[in-house]
């Protein structure tokens, strides 16, 4: 006798791969919908710094043309502050853009072309600023050189270069030499505020440089550790199915067993019944015909 085979286990454990294949692909999911916001808001970021570098374009040109030394200096306040904030908005992008790109699931093919794109934006966001900048600091150069002029009529060419890279020496010099210290005083007041603003920006450029080559750097370290966390997902990806197959051919030999031991069961109790059928027989059919045969033969 086999009794009927139920199926709860093998569907418990295939409802149990489900289960779990459905909660990493809810993850996975997650994941990348977020790396897909962040970027747009990224992208979004870039545009505002867009309009922010037009705008300090455009002050500083109005600082440049300015002659009047009061207005000079109300404009390069806010210059300053323009060119601050498109410094520190750098800053936060590119220190997001790292968090993006350190994602694992930044490499996924949903989200790769999004993480590409505004890191190449924001590359040529930044050598825009660094072009603005590039050409500020030529016509403050140039400024530089005619206001020296102011005080040193005579100078060289090389007296010139010389009092651009430093400017505070130099034009403290030429301020003793000058009967004209009172001009020659504010003049070289505002030189040395230009030469301080140039010096800044160099600073401020050169650690946005850096912060990008360190951008690069540590993409190229990750992209390794993530192809490692990659194929160790793929490996125990792999060894939860073999579990489960394991578990599986487990499940169905435990039935088969099961079933052996109602099979066997069920053929001793057929020969029980066969047994007690045949003594049945003997004792009630055949013993008493050799009994009548008996008495007959007395």
């Amino acid at each position: 006798m086999q009794p009927p085979v139920s199926g709860h286990d093998a569907r418990y454990f295939a409802d149990e791969e489900q289960r779990g294949e459905y909660e990493i692909r809810s993850v996975i999911e997650a994941d990348l919908n977020y790396i897909l916001n962040d970027c747009r808001a990224v992208d979004q970021a870039i545009d505002e710094i867009e309009v922010k570098l037009e705008h300090l374009r455009d002050l500083q040109s109005q600082y440049l043309a300015e002659i009047n030394i009061n207005k000079q200096s109300l404009l390069r306040i806010d210059v300053d502050q323009t060119r601050n904030g498109v410094f520190t908005t750098y800053q936060g992008l590119i220190s997001r853009v790292k968090n993006i790109k350190s994602q694992p699931e930044s490499g996924n093919l949903r989200t790769a072309p999004q993480v590409g794109k505004v890191n190449r934006r924001l590359k040529s966001t930044f050598q825009k600023y660094q072009q603005v900048e590039r050409i500020f600091r030529q016509e403050s150069e140039k400024q530089i050189a005619r206001q020296y002029l102011i005080v040193r009529p005579d100078a060289s060419d090389s007296d010139v270069r010389e009092a651009i890279e430093n400017n505070v020496k130099i034009f403290s010099s030429a301020l003793m030499q000058s009967d004209r210290r009172g001009e020659v005083n504010i003049v070289a007041e505002e030189v040395s505020r230009r030469h301080d603003g140039i010096r800044k920006i160099e600073e401020q450029i050169q650690e946005l440089v850096q912060l990008f080559q360190d951008l690069e750097t540590l993409v190229a370290e990750q992209e390794h550790a993530v192809t490692q966390i990659e194929q160790r997902e793929d490996e125990i990806v792999r060894n939860i199915a073999e579990g489960n197959t394991e578990l599986a051919g487990a499940v169905e030999k435990a039935r088969a067993t099961r079933r052996k031991k109602w099979w066997c069961l069920g053929v001793g109790v057929t020969i029980i019944i066969i047994v007690v059928v045949v003594i049945v027989v003997v004792l009630l059919v055949i013993k008493p015909g050799d009994r009548a045969k008996a008495s007959t033969t007395s």
